[in-house]
């Protein structure tokens, strides 16, 4: 045998145990990432199938194959996840991630992609109303939705919504989707009692979304709107107004995407307190219209229109009004 073939038959051996060593590695790695999935809560397991599959390998993050393997550019091919599994990723909201292909020189954000998004954040709330009256799978188009439109994954989310109340800040996507389709679907007792699910109104269901902006700040690669918007109920057609101030930020793939939201109900003001004087007074106006209708009816008038004048003004049923709410004898 001469030396040519020796070094043939060498690099074949070689070759054969390095394929082999892969495969084990690829054996052991794949029953690691199993047993992450089984034991992770739904806000941490899409992190570690990014971090096993992209560390361990010693491959960069953004355009790796590992990252495409792992997620398919957005997340875990359904066909690879068993039901279990598929059952603790419902409702994580998963960003968008991008390889160094999709990345993007950065440009200023414009008047007409503020107006898009808004449009998109409508059309999302409606959607997941209607799917969720259609008893259909509103928590992943609410999960879908969310990653499309807010920077979770991408840059920090200053979001506070508008019926949040011990817990006022979701910096998270998990908590933020608490918020949105209901703690208790979430399974997120710590916030029970308090997310009823904004984005299928408690159960009733938006038909419609509509912005009113009062202004927005073009800054560059972010932007900054304001104003209110107008919530139609699906179930009684009833409006609510929330007003809203909206940031946006470009991401590396080019698109603009949530990293403030802050909403909250008009102020009301409060009535003013009422002062002994006035008090006074309403018990001299009661008195002198018993009077006076008593009067009327005995020169044969009209006591009831009399009686009816006096009960509009001394009495009241109106909501927010400084008078009694009912007639009671003294």
């Amino acid at each position: 045998m001469n030396d040519t073939s020796i070094r043939l038959e060498e690099s074949h051996r070689i070759k054969a145990e390095i394929e082999a060593e892969l495969c084990t590695a690829e054996s052991e790695l794949a029953q690691n990432r199993r047993k992450i999935l089984k034991s992770a809560t739904p806000c941490i397991m899409l992190s570690l199938v990014l971090a096993t599959s992209a560390l361990s390998l010693n491959a960069p993050l953004i355009g790796s194959a590992p990252m495409r393997a792992a997620v398919s550019m957005r997340m875990p091919s359904e066909a690879k996840l068993t039901r279990l599994e598929k059952k603790r990723m419902r409702g994580v909201v998963v960003p968008t991630y991008v390889t160094k292909a999709d990345i993007v020189p950065k440009a200023d954000i414009t008047i007409a992609e503020v107006l898009a998004c808004q449009a998109k954040w409508a059309d999302s709330i409606a959607k997941i109303s209607s799917v969720y009256l259609e008893e259909g799978d509103y928590v992943a188009a609410a999960a879908q939705a969310a990653g499309e439109l807010y920077g979770y994954g991408h840059h920090d989310v200053l979001f506070k919504p508008t019926k949040a109340t011990k817990h006022p800040f979701r910096a998270t996507g998990e908590v933020a989707m608490s918020y949105f389709v209901g703690a208790e679907v979430m399974k997120m007792d710590e916030f029970k009692g308090e997310d009823a699910g904004f984005a299928i109104n408690g159960g009733k269901g938006w038909k419609k979304v509509v912005f009113s902006n009062h202004n927005v700040a073009l800054n560059g690669e972010t932007a900054v709107v304001m104003g209110s918007y107008d919530f139609t109920c699906a179930t009684t057609g009833n409006v609510a107004t929330v007003e809203y101030t909206f940031g946006y930020k470009r991401c590396e793939d080019g698109k603009p995407r949530i990293f403030l939201h802050h909403s909250s109900v008009p102020y009301v003001a409060n009535a003013a307190s009422i002062t002994k004087e006035e008090v006074l007074e309403c018990q001299a106006k009661w008195a002198d219209s018993i009077a006076k209708i008593s009067s009327v009816y005995l020169e044969k008038g009209d006591y009831v229109a009399a009686a009816a004048q006096a009960a509009g003004e001394l009495y009241g049923r109106c909501s927010g009004c400084r008078r009694a709410l009912r007639l009671r004898p003294p």
